[in-house]
């Protein structure tokens, strides 16, 4: 009876020096593996405010011809209207005034809108001395309403792009600290991917021994060796456990 317990004791010794030596091994690994999925975070994160950025970027393009397309049924020279109504930063708030003036309006004939309409470029008609405007002019003062709208968007779309080139400018410093360059990011992903990839593989065949071994002491045995574990290894070994401890559940109950 003395030598069977001593044998229990012995194999106990043993299973929970091979615990050990296994969370010894997969511990470096598990923290290797957590930093690289925090470097591909940081790096996905990058990426997806680059692109948010380029569409951004597209959308204020978009925006810019729809300003033009609008100003071509208000001004003689659309493009030059466009750039100064982009450039005015209360131009929306503007032409919304003489749009609201234009409303109240017998026919658009208030010098108030007339001149309103003027701040960006020569409206298309004629504002007749006596007679008002010509039905040109009349057309172009009808239309201010959707130049007021694309200026609008216009406006929304340039501050989400500045917004967005902000974020690429912290990304930017973010990454150059780590040595990572904007122009590299694409290839600094395939890089922490395949590093976390060949640490997964390298993980397998310490989590393969460590769950052996957690099996091979049963269940109370192992948990009090878990237990006794310096705290850098109780993690691996304690995930280990649990492993075993889940598949024996699954075990009872596909039994049942």
């Amino acid at each position: 009876a003395l030598s069977r317990a001593s044998r229990k004791d012995l194999a106990r010794d043993y299973g929970a020096a091979a615990i050990e030596r296994s969370a010894a091994r997969l511990a470096p690994l598990r923290e290797q593996a957590r930093q690289l999925r925090t470097d591909e975070q940081t790096l996905r994160s990058a990426r997806a405010a680059v692109e948010h950025a380029a569409v951004a970027t597209r959308h204020v393009a978009e925006r810019q011809a729809d300003l033009e397309h609008a100003a071509a049924r208000v001004y003689v020279n659309p493009a030059q209207a466009a750039r100064a109504i982009a450039a005015d930063p209360h131009a929306a708030e503007r032409l919304d005034a003489a749009t609201r003036w234009a409303a109240h309006q017998s026919r658009g004939s208030s010098a108030r809108v007339h001149e309103l309409a003027a701040a960006y470029g020569q409206p298309r008609g004629q504002l007749r001395t006596f007679r008002g405007p010509d039905a040109e002019r009349m057309e172009a003062l009808n239309s201010l309403s959707g130049l007021q709208r694309a200026a609008r968007s216009f406006g929304e779309a340039t501050r989400t792009a500045a917004d967005a080139h902000e974020r690429v400018a912290s990304w930017t410093e973010v990454l150059g600290k780590a040595g990572v360059a904007l122009s590299d990011l694409p290839r600094a992903l395939q890089r922490v991917a395949a590093a976390l990839q060949r640490v997964q593989h390298a993980m397998k065949g310490p989590e393969q021994a460590l769950e052996t071994a957690v099996r091979s002491m049963g269940h109370s045995a192992a948990r009090a060796a878990v237990g006794m574990l310096p705290p850098a290894l109780h993690a691996p070994a304690q995930l280990a456990l649990h492993a075993v401890e889940k598949a024996l559940d699954l075990g009872l109950g596909l039994g049942r």
